[in-house]
């Protein structure tokens, strides 16, 4: 690995280790998730509070929740005698509680892991047993585990296998000292601030009796693992589980980080999904074996498969004529989303011919993109679904060259309700040239005219009000036309980014569609309506506006006393139905205590300030606690609902709001409760 090379993401040096990742980015990376879903299926437990746990660690700071999983929840402390940092792993009482003989069980799991002495294992510093509580004080690992850094995309083939060596180094280790693992998996797969690779959680292990005659400290036939990294006999003989399970889970793990897939069902070798040597299919596919005897024997020899590859990369052999014809052809590429919903992508891009007939590939998703796309949403040349944008596009609502849907607007459109367009046909027709039942345009075909006939009068205001300018006019569909335009090509370097072994992350995948989406309901909806809080054109208008900020900063000072006082029943009855859900009475009370504990007492709150964007008042009202200050931002919609909380910068404001000014304090506004 080259140590001067550059972080991919962010552009600083780069010190070393496995990923080529700045200790920033890898620290932000592990910040992504708040919390470590369960693994296996077993119920989740409401772990302690810290306040509960203070007075059973008297010799621990414990500082925060890092989070929590089927085997347990981990807290970030620090310990007072030592100075350093520590996770301290609180068993669950189900897991302890209902199991025989548990207690000795623990303790000799304890002292064998606390005998793994390796640079690549996450250290236990202390275990025991207090208040009926069972624990581990381990090493605190500041950094991120795989899956979050898979969660942005399959890693480099480079990056791959920097970090399968690390992790066969510490897997043989274990599996000397008589530790099978259990559940590898990239949860359990961690990546420090300095590129190291370390493996956690070996609280699945199962410690392999060689010749004491004592008793397995996990009992017989129990299955343990995650779902889709067991190996077979994880699932169909668990009391014949040895090391060789570890190593299927491994051959799990190399395959998701080589393709970001996981090896369900018959699936293809790694080199027919991504770009890469192909001597990789061999690797992967000897520990995917079922037959244990068939797998690698021992970790080490994974690693020193993988090793030699890696310092060999011009070596690798021709491809086989399977997968030489299993590569699409020039110009064809394609993207798929892993999220699905029924079975069917959310996004699929797809650009040149089809690999297996030749033909033009066709995008199908809920969202398509492609030379011919189908879905809920579609672009493309030939686009077809609810929403189809394309030079033929048909559907429910059609936008193209020759559009043809219930409600169609292109250079000519065909449709069985609105025709908008150079050439225009249907029940309502507008357009240059327009056949229909009811019309307007420059050359007319219509049963009635707009201007004309008194039947087709209605026409008349609405399209005053629809072209409001010649600006209006022309500015709108360049506009429109330029988004889909973007929004092609974006697709197209989707696919072709995929089709060259870069898979983009999720987030760069819907960033664009995001945006999008946003501009066109700006230019569709926001443009023709009119706000719903009057402007201050008038003193009637004025004065109206006035006293919708005064009983809405009346509220939201309400609301927020509330909240300090903790009634925080009371605080939500005025959430509108979205905001409920999303933020109930506790999800409040937890986000309150935040602050208290952040801020100290609360010394003053302020007097609130209004002010107005489109058809929302959102209210700021002032708190300085004792070592902070910040302003709590309560949103209201048009019904007197809050639809939004927020926190903010003390006088921070939304771009181009128009403030409202009050006229009276809002004590005396504020309604009765």
């Amino acid at each position: 690995m080259n140590s001067a090379s550059a972080c991919p993401k962010c552009g600083n040096p780069v010190v070393g280790g496995p990923l080529d990742l700045c200790p920033e980015c890898l620290l932000k990376a592990g910040l992504d998730a708040a919390t470590m879903e369960g693994a296996g299926g077993g119920a989740a437990f409401s772990p302690p509070d810290i306040a509960e746990l203070a007075p059973l660690f008297p010799d621990l700071d414990i500082i925060e929740l890092l989070g929590r999983g089927g085997m347990g929840v981990v807290y970030k402390a620090r310990q007072k005698r030592l100075d350093r940092l520590v996770a301290l792993k609180v068993l669950p009482p189900a897991a302890t509680s209902g199991a025989a003989h548990f207690g000795e069980r623990f303790e000799r799991e304890a002292r064998a892991l606390a005998r793994l002495s390796h640079p690549s294992i996450v250290g236990v510093h202390d275990s025991g047993q207090t208040g009926g509580i069972y624990y581990f004080v381990m090493e605190f690992v500041e950094g991120a585990n795989l899956r979050q850094l898979l969660s942005e995309g399959r890693l480099r083939p480079e990056q791959a296998l920097a970090v399968v060596p690390q992790v066969c180094e510490a897997l043989q280790y274990a599996h000397d000292h008589g530790i099978v693992h259990r559940d590898i998996k990239p949860e359990n797969i961690l990546i420090d601030a300095s590129g190291r690779v370390k493996i956690a959680d070996f609280g699945l292990a199962k410690i392999l009796q060689r010749g004491t005659g004592g008793p397995a400290l996990t009992a017989e036939g129990t299955r343990m693992g995650t779902p889709h990294y067991m190996a077979p006999e994880q699932t169909e003989r668990p009391a014949l589980v040895d090391h060789r399970a570890d190593i299927y889970s491994l051959g799990v793990v190399l395959y998701e980080m080589l393709t970001g897939e996981l090896p369900l069902g018959r699936f293809p070798p790694p080199s027919r999904r991504v770009e890469i040597d192909v001597r990789l299919d061999e690797v992967v596919l000897k520990a995917l074996e079922k037959e244990p005897g068939r797998r690698y024997q021992q970790a080490s020899q994974v690693e020193q498969d993988v090793q030699h590859i890696a310092a060999t990369p011009g070596r690798a052999p021709a491809a086989s004529a399977a997968v030489a014809a299993s590569a699409p052809p020039a110009g064809g590429c394609e993207y798929r989303s892993r999220a699905t919903l029924f079975g069917v992508p959310w996004l699929h891009c797809a650009f040149g011919p089809d690999a297996s007939t030749g033909r033009p590939r066709t995008a199908r998703g809920i969202v398509a993109i492609g030379d011919r796309a189908a879905g809920v949403i579609a672009l493309g040349g030939m686009a077809g679904g609810v929403f189809a944008f394309g030079g033929l596009a048909v559907g429910l609502f059609a936008f193209g060259g020759l559009a043809v849907g219930l409600l169609a607007l292109g250079g000519f459109a065909l449709a069985l309700a609105l025709a908008f367009g150079g050439g225009a046909a249907g029940t309502v027709a507008i357009g240059g040239w327009a056949a229909g039942w009811f019309g307007a345009g420059g050359l007319t075909r219509c049963r009635y005219t707009a201007g004309v006939d008194p039947e087709a009068s209605f026409l008349v205001p609405w399209m005053r009000g629809l072209w409001a300018s010649p600006a209006h006019a022309v500015l709108v569909p360049m506009a429109a036309s330029a988004l889909l335009t973007a929004i092609l090509l974006w697709g197209a370097w989707l696919a072709r980014r995929t089709a060259a072994g870069r898979r983009p992350s999720g987030r760069v995948a819907w960033a664009p569609i995001a945006g999008a989406a946003t501009a066109v309901a700006v230019l569709l909806v926001v443009a023709p309506c009119g706000r719903s809080v009057p402007p201050a054109g008038s003193d009637a208008k004025g004065d109206e506006a006035a006293q919708l900020a005064v009983a809405c900063a009346g509220k939201a000072e309400g609301f927020v006393r509330d909240c300090l006082g903790g009634d925080f029943e009371r605080a939500v009855a005025g959430f509108d139905r979205t905001m409920a859900r999303a933020m109930p009475a506790a999800e409040l009370r937890k986000l309150f205590e935040k602050l208290a504990a952040a801020g100290g007492p609360v010394v003053e709150v302020g007097t609130a300030r209004a002010e107005t964007l489109g058809q929302y008042l959102s209210v700021y009202v002032p708190v300085r606690w004792e070592r902070n200050a910040i302003d709590i931002k309560v949103v209201y919609d048009r019904a007197g609902q809050v639809s939004g909380l927020w926190m903010v910068q003390p006088g921070a404001t939304m771009p181009g709001a128009r403030p409202v000014p009050r006229l009276a304090p809002a004590e005396e506004a504020r309604p009765a409760p």
